[in-house]
Formats: C-alpha cells, sequence, structure tokens
C-alpha cells in the first residue's frame, strides 16, 4: 500500500489529452483503472498512455528531469500508483511499448494525508476530470491546471502547385507542409500539430489571438488524422481540434499525345510534328491519368482544357483559334492533388493564306539538233519539255494545259521546281500555265501562260537542179553525168521557210544554206569535191530542230583533168549520095562513148572503139547537114 509521502513534494496535474511534464516533480493523475490501460508507450522522453478505448494521453518531457513523476490511475474513487521506471529504462534505446513485466502497481494508501489528497482527486473526478487541481498538501506547489480552450480552426491552405487555395478535411493535397491557421487562441500560449502522439509543429498565438502552424517536416503521401492543440503557458493542453487531410505529391506521368488532326477544308487528317495546317484549331488527343485534367497550352498561356476519361482517353482543342505562324504546343496533366506532370510537346505551323502564283522562269529543249532555253512563242521538236520555275517551299506545282494537269513536282526547299509533261505532247501549239497547292490544301493563282509550238517532223526534200558554173561545159548536170565544177549548185524547192538546209556526203555535212520564206534552197560544197565519183544528199533541220530524211542521193563524176589531140570533125557532103550513114572520126577508145548531134539535135549512134569512127543508127534524109558531137570530161583524160 503506496504511503502518501510518495506523493509528498510533486505538483498534482490532471492529465486530459496531451500535457507538458512541468519542471518540478509532478503526480499526473489519468482517468482509468490498470484493467482499462492498453499499452504505455515510449517515445523519447515522452509518455504516451494507450487506453483500450482508442483513447490515448500524452506527457511531454515525461523523464526530462528524470524519473521523478508519478503516474496515478484514478477511477471511481479507487486510486493506483503505476511505477514504469524500469520499464522506462528498459526502453531508452528501442522505444516502443513499456515490457508488462516491468511495470508495478499499487494501490494508493487510504491514511488521512493520502485521502485528503484523494479527496481533492474525488472532486476532480466528480467534476468529470474537465479540470486540473491545485493542491496545497504537504508541501505541494500549487498549480494552474485550468486547460484552455479548443483552438477554432478557420483555414487549412495548400500553397504548392497549381491547385492552390483552402483545403477540406479529407481532402487532397501535393501541399506536404499545409498551413493550419485560426483565431481566438491565448496570447503567448502554444498551438500544436500532433498526428496521434507525434508532435507535427508549433507555432506561438499572436496578441490579436489569431495563429499558424505547419508541418515542420513534409508529410509522407497518404491519409492523415491529425490534431490542434492550444497549450498554455502552465503546460495544460486543450482538446484537440481535429483535421484529415490525405497527401498525394506524386505527380503524374506524362500524357501520351497519339494524334493531332485538321479537320478543316482541302486537306484535313493527321499533322506530323512540325507540319503546317490551316485548321486553326487542330484536335490533340491522347492517353493520360483518369480524372486528371488535361492542360493544351503555349509558353504559359493555357489555350484549352479537358478531363481524362476512366478509360484514360482524352481529346482537346484551343478555344480560340491560333493565330499565323509557328507554335510550340504542350500538353500537360494535373491530378486531384494538383500535381503536373511533364510536358508532352508538339510543334504546329498555322498557315491559312494561299501562296502566290507560281512562276515559270525557263523552258529547255532537250532534243536533237536545236536545244537549250526556249522563249515563250518559241519552236521546238521535244514533246516532253523540261519547265523550270519557283514557287513555295513544300508546295505541289502543276503543270497544267487548260484545266488538264499534265505533271506535278514539289518545290524545294530552296524554293525551286522543275517538270516534264508526264505523256508526249502531240504537234501543234500549246499554252501551258503553273499553279501550287501549299500542305494545307490552299491553291494559288493560276501563272502567266508559257506558249509553245511543238513541231517534230521535217519534210524530205528533193534535188531539183544540179548546175556545172564552169566552163566549158556548163548547165545542168544530168544525174551520174560528168562535171568539171568541183563546187556545183544544189537546188531545190520545199523547205521550210528559215530552216538549215545540209549538204552531205557519206553522212558528212560538206556545205549549207538557209531556205528563202519562198522555200526555195540553192547548196553548193564549202570545199572543191575531189576528181571522182560522188553521192551527194541534202537534210533539212527546221526551226524546232527537227532532221529530215536524207533526199534521194545524185550521182555525179568530178573530172578536171584533160589530154590528147582535139577531136576530128570530118567534113561530110552531098557529092557522096550513096552513103547516108556517114561516120565521123572522133578519137579510138573513148569512155563513155562521144554523143551525135545532126542538124543540133541528138540522134542515136554507134561508137567503133578500135577505128574510131561515131556513126549515125538512122540514115540520113536528103540535103545538107550540120553533123557535131561532143566528149564528157572524162573521155578526155
Amino acid at each position: 500500500m503506496v504511503a502518501a509521502s510518495v506523493l509528498d513534494g510533486h505538483v498534482t496535474v490532471q492529465v486530459k489529452g496531451n500535457v507538458v511534464a512541468p519542471n518540478a516533480p509532478a503526480n499526473f493523475v489519468v482517468p482509468g483503472s490498470p484493467a482499462n490501460v492498453a499499452n504505455y508507450i515510449r517515445q523519447g522522453s515522452d509518455l504516451i498512455i494507450e487506453m483500450k478505448t482508442g483513447q490515448t494521453f500524452t506527457i511531454q518531457g515525461f523523464a526530462q528531469q528524470g524519473l521523478v513523476n508519478n503516474i496515478v490511475l484514478s477511477a471511481g474513487g479507487a486510486n493506483t500508483l503505476v511505477d514504469i521506471s524500469a520499464a522506462f529504462t528498459a526502453a531508452a534505446v528501442s522505444n516502443g511499448i513499456l515490457a508488462p513485466a516491468l511495470i508495478t502497481i499499487e494501490a494508493i494508501s487510504a491514511s488521512t494525508s493520502v485521502m485528503s489528497l484523494l479527496g481533492i482527486l474525488g472532486a476532480a473526478g466528480a467534476a468529470g476530470g474537465v479540470g486540473l487541481v491545485a493542491l496545497s498538501v504537504a508541501g505541494q506547489t500549487p498549480v494552474d491546471t485550468t486547460p484552455p480552450a479548443a483552438p477554432v480552426l478557420d483555414l487549412v491552405s495548400d500553397d504548392v502547385g497549381t491547385k492552390l487555395g483552402a483545403l477540406s478535411s479529407g481532402g487532397l493535397t501535393d501541399d506536404t507542409r499545409p498551413t493550419f491557421s485560426g483565431r481566438g487562441g491565448i496570447a503567448g500560449a502554444t498551438i500544436e500539430l500532433w498526428e496521434g502522439a507525434t508532435l507535427l509543429g508549433s507555432s506561438t498565438v499572436g496578441s490579436g489571438g489569431d495563429w499558424s502552424v505547419s508541418p515542420s517536416t513534409g508529410l509522407r503521401d497518404g491519409q492523415h488524422g491529425l490534431s490542434l492543440v492550444q497549450r498554455d503557458t502552465s503546460g495544460n493542453g486543450s482538446a484537440g481540434t481535429g483535421f484529415v487531410v490525405v497527401v498525394d505529391s506524386t505527380a503524374p506521368g506524362t500524357p501520351v499525345l497519339v494524334h493531332v488532326v485538321d479537320a478543316v477544308d482541302a486537306v484535313t487528317g493527321e499533322i506530323q510534328p512540325g507540319g503546317a495546317t490551316d485548321d486553326t484549331r487542330p484536335v490533340l488527343s491522347g492517353t493520360g491519368e483518369a480524372g486528371a485534367i488535361v492542360e493544351l497550352r503555349e509558353g504559359n498561356v493555357v489555350l484549352g482544357s479537358t478531363i481524362v476519361g476512366n478509360d484514360g482517353a482524352w481529346s482537346v482543342r484551343p478555344s480560340n483559334g491560333l493565330s499565323e505562324g509557328s507554335h510550340n504546343l504542350v500538353v500537360v496533366l494535373i491530378d486531384a492533388a494538383g500535381n503536373k506532370s511533364p510536358a508532352a510537346g508538339f510543334v504546329v505551323v498555322v498557315d491559312t493564306i494561299a501562296p502566290e502564283a507560281p512562276v515559270i522562269v525557263q523552258v529547255t529543249d532537250t532534243v536533237d539538233a536545236v536545244t537549250g532555253a526556249v522563249q515563250s512563242g518559241g519552236v521546238i521538236n521535244d514533246t516532253r519539255p523540261l519547265f523550270a520555275g519557283t514557287g513555295e517551299a513544300g508546295a505541289t506545282v502543276e503543270l497544267r494545259q487548260g484545266n488538264v494537269v499534265l505533271a506535278t513536282a514539289v518545290v524545294g526547299m530552296d524554293g525551286r521546281w522543275s517538270v516534264s509533261p508526264t505523256a508526249a505532247l502531240s504537234a501543234g501549239t500549246h499554252a501551258f500555265t503553273v499553279v501550287q497547292s501549299d500542305t494545307t490544301g490552299h491553291r494559288s493563282p493560276v501563272s502567266s501562260a508559257f506558249n509553245l509550238t511543238v513541231d517534230t517532223g521535217a519534210s524530205q526534200l528533193v534535188i531539183g537542179s544540179v548546175m556545172d558554173d564552169v566552163d566549158q561545159v556548163t548547165g545542168a548536170i544530168v544525174a551520174h553525168g560528168t562535171t568539171n565544177d568541183t563546187q556545183p549548185t544544189l537546188s531545190g524547192t520545199g523547205a521550210e521557210a528559215g530552216s538549215t538546209i545540209e549538204l552531205r556526203e557519206n553522212g558528212s555535212v560538206i556545205g549549207t544554206a538557209i531556205a528563202g520564206n519562198d522555200g526555195a534552197w540553192s547548196v553548193s560544197p564549202t570545199l572543191g569535191l575531189a576528181d571522182g565519183a560522188h553521192s551527194l544528199t541534202v537534210v533539212q533541220i527546221d526551226a524546232a530542230g527537227n532532221r529530215s530524211q536524207p533526199s534521194t542521193a545524185f550521182e555525179l563524176t568530178v573530172d578536171t583533168q584533160y589530154s590528147g589531140a582535139d577531136p576530128v570533125i570530118d567534113p561530110v557532103t552531098t557529092d557522096q549520095p550513096d552513103n547516108r550513114t556517114p561516120g565521123i572520126y572522133v578519137g579510138e577508145n573513148l569512155d563513155p562513148a562521144p554523143s551525135l548531134y545532126v542538124d543540133g539535135e541528138k540522134v542515136a549512134s554507134t561508137y567503133d572503139p578500135v577505128t574510131g569512127m561515131l556513126t549515125p543508127v538512122e540514115p540520113l534524109s536528103d540535103g545538107e547537114h550540120t553533123i557535131t558531137y561532143t566528149l564528157s570530161t572524162s573521155t578526155m583524160t
């Protein structure tokens, strides 16, 4: 049985909730019986008494002055002294629940001095354990044992991340150190923030009764049942004001951007990163954390927002149309606690303006014989000429004749393009234009027309005459004839005005001339022909560069050499009436045979190379006749 002397010299403190041990030894009177206690717990120098009802009593600094304090359990008029000294010492390293085997429980003596103490305790118990009692028993020091009022909590605020402001009890927050603030406190009192038996933070009430407190270290993710206690300067703790907060400081994962779609005008569908669109409000869609807010941003400006569905899918578009030009868009997720994910980026170029008309800079004929650049209105023999020009980088250029698209090409990054008709052009006059469509589908105006005449053939010429202009025998040279003119003139008609006439032998050009406006032409070898046989042709090349087939060959023999005696013409008169086929001596072994003329007309004759006689075949008529003959130049060699 415990005597009153054990309790002497101690201040008496009734415990209700949380208290702070005074600087002097104390008797801590706890409502309840030993049977009501579930555990005695050491936490540093603090003692926590955990009741089976779930209620806890915390004595802060219980062992701060050493083990000089007493625990008295009081219930129904029975008072029990609990000695935890040995158990508290044993738990010095590990902390935690005290070993029951080391705890001593003794009833308190009913002596007069003790009864005096017990009478006071009974009065306290009769009052419901609300007040703390100041004792004057045998050397005890009176203390203020009245608990202050519970703190009035006005606001719990989230000050971190994108979702700021007031929190409701049980609500989510990404602020691991939310701020609790209120009013009605006792100036100079301490406001303590507790989670169970753990003091999270404290602050001093201001002169006007206002206060605010935050956890000194961040709360871990999850639910926290917190309590706010006001402790006066005597160490009396108030009843707790509770608040539940759920901390979620984990940011959602980066949203997955699956599609960016153009739904406007000619070119619709998927937009590639960095691509152009004429849709000022393209639709972005993807996946993310269900229930999170999706924000579409450009820089710090929110362009649009939506909520991720339960299936994790979302789609969002700008609330207002994007301006012309390049835009660096990002998508972020913000969860219910206000945590913001990393951003998913996408660059899009808005282009709602049609390009200017492309320009045809040059058209090139690449087919022999005349090649190179052609002016508008020119004539070509290339049925697939090369068109080149300038336009908007990335645009598609259409080469057109009327409404027919002949070919397309894409403008390079340098703004240049080139294209040839896919199919061969027909002969005749053509008017070509180009138009370009940019990557967003806008079409330019049509360019100025470029006119060309396609001429794919030159007619074959006919050699009309070949003239000898060199004495002694001049005039027309017959086919296979002989001439001493080394530069005979070949002439004809029917050529295209202005075309080039080529005189050829064995494929080589030996002379050229230009056809007149009437189509007549004449050409001679530039250099004299060598003696001997020659086969000459002419070829026409028109303005388009078409080369005709060679004409039928004209064959002749050039003979510029003469040797031997002059021919002798024997006189023939009518005093030889019986000779109607008189012979004329012209010389032996002539080849080819001379030609015989009677009165200026060529007649059939025979030539005897042995006798050298040239004789008419038909008898001459009666009368006087003039007989002559001619020799070819080759005969004279």
